[in-house]
């Protein structure tokens, strides 16, 4: 007999309680946020940064070249109820010929997050030409986990995703991860100085990930 598939509430319950349980310094849910692109122009000023459109590689040996997608990213002068602060806005595109069939998540460096007015802590742009959007955003000293569910796709593109700090931007390597078992680089901004993500976080990441796997494997086959 065929069951239904699992809510998207009760894959973020598991995932909350294995975040929250199994993490060596306090992590908590940011508050995300669903916006239009008329409320994200609402919040943005002046962009401020170049923006970097960097590729990412799971197999970086491998076809194709030079990549397997890429992380858009960009800053902004805050403006409205983001007056003040500066608003980091990301978005990744997963190749069709990617040597990966999901992309799953992106682990970035991050400092103090905002939580603003009408937006939440953590925010993504719902009526712009991307597919998949993260589903559950966490926070540990110094980092920021997005995670998407339903995974982006090889071939699609995710919506515009983003935080709100009162830091100024740098530069980092954030972590992205496909559906568990392959991580890759890309360079974003940030509002944090570390590098790379800490290796507890990796493996945080990929439990998340492996979760949401293993519930679409166990329907799937019912």
């Amino acid at each position: 007999m065929s069951r239904a598939a699992p809510s998207i509430s009760r894959i973020a319950l598991a995932l909350t309680a294995l975040f929250v349980c199994a993490s060596p310094a306090a992590a908590s849910v940011l508050l995300l946020g669903e916006i239009d692109q008329t409320t994200l122009g609402s919040i943005t000023g002046a962009e401020i940064v170049t923006p970097l459109n960097t590729a990412f590689d799971y197999h970086p040996s491998a076809a194709p070249l030079p990549g397997d997608g890429t992380v858009f990213s960009t800053v902004f002068e805050g403006a409205g109820a983001a007056a003040g602060q500066f608003v980091y806005v990301y978005q990744i595109d997963h190749f069709a010929t990617s040597s990966q069939v999901k992309s799953g998540g992106m682990n970035v460096a991050f400092g103090a997050v905002s939580n603003v007015a009408g937006i939440g802590e953590a925010f993504f742009v719902g009526n712009d030409s991307g597919v998949a959007s993260p589903f559950m955003v966490f926070e540990s000293p110094g980092q920021v986990d997005f995670m998407f569910y339903p995974f982006i796709y090889a071939g699609q593109l995710s919506h515009q995703f983003g935080l709100v700090s009162p830091t100024a931007p740098s530069t980092v390597s954030a972590l992205v991860l496909d559906s568990g078992v392959v991580d890759a680089y890309a360079t974003v901004y940030t509002s944090s100085a570390p590098p790379i993500p800490e290796p507890a976080s990796q493996v945080l990441l990929l439990s998340g990930l492996m979760v949401v796997s293993l519930y679409g494997l166990r329907f799937a086959s019912d």
